[in-house]
C-alpha cells in the first residue's frame, strides 16, 4: 500500500523523518553552524505543528469517541501542547545563543534542554505507533473519511496537513 492510500503508514514516517530533521539540527549544532542549526530547528518545527495538527483534527477529534482507546485523547492532546512549549523554548534559546559567541557551557546547555524535548517526541511516537495507529487500524476507520487529502499525498496543499515525508527506508 502507497503511502498517499495509507495515512497511518505516512504518519510513522512522518516521525522518522522529523527524527531524522532534529538528528541534522543538533549535528549542525555540535559543529557550531549555527544559522544552519537554526534553519533546522525552524524546519522542524513547521513540519512538527503541522503533523500534530493533522492528528489532532483527523485522529484525536473523530476517531477516539468510542471509549475503546487504549489512552484517552487528551493524554495525547496534553503530550502536543508539552511538545511545543519545548520546543518554542528551544528556538528561543538558540536564538538568545546566537547573539554572543556560543561557549562549551552554552552548547551543553542547548543539548541538554533539547534532549528533554527529544525524549518527550519518541516517547509520544511510540505511544501512539504502539496504541493509537494499531487501535485506528484495527478498527478499519480511515482518519481521512472526511475527504482530506492523506499524508503523503500530492493533492494535499493545507498548511496544517503532514508535511513531505521521506520515502526512503
Amino acid at each position: 500500500m502507497s503511502l498517499a492510500t495509507d495515512p497511518i503508514a505516512a504518519l510513522g514516517a512522518e516521525h522518522r523523518t522529523l527524527g531524522e530533521t532534529l538528528l541534522r539540527h543538533q549535528e549542525a549544532l555540535i559543529e557550531r553552524r549555527l544559522a544552519e542549526a537554526a534553519s533546522l530547528l525552524e524546519a522542524y518545527e513547521r513540519e512538527l505543528l503541522r503533523h500534530m495538527a493533522f492528528e489532532e483534527r483527523h485522529l484525536l477529534a473523530r476517531c477516539l469517541g468510542g471509549g475503546a482507546a487504549r489512552w484517552p485523547s487528551e493524554v495525547y492532546r496534553a503530550e502536543h501542547r508539552r511538545i511545543r512549549q519545548l520546543l518554542r523554548r528551544s528556538i528561543e534559546r538558540l536564538t538568545r545563543a546566537r547573539a554572543a559567541p556560543l561557549t562549551a557551557a552554552g552548547l551543553i546547555a542547548l543539548l541538554d534542554e533539547e534532549r528533554t524535548l527529544k525524549r518527550l517526541v519518541e516517547h509520544h511516537h511510540e505511544r501512539e505507533e504502539q496504541a493509537l495507529f494499531v487501535e485506528l487500524g484495527s478498527a478499519g476507520a480511515p482518519p481521512c473519511a472526511d475527504g482530506d487529502p492523506a499524508p503523503g499525498s500530492a493533492a494535499r496543499s493545507r498548511p496544517d496537513g503532514p508535511g513531505p515525508v521521506s520515502r526512503t527506508r
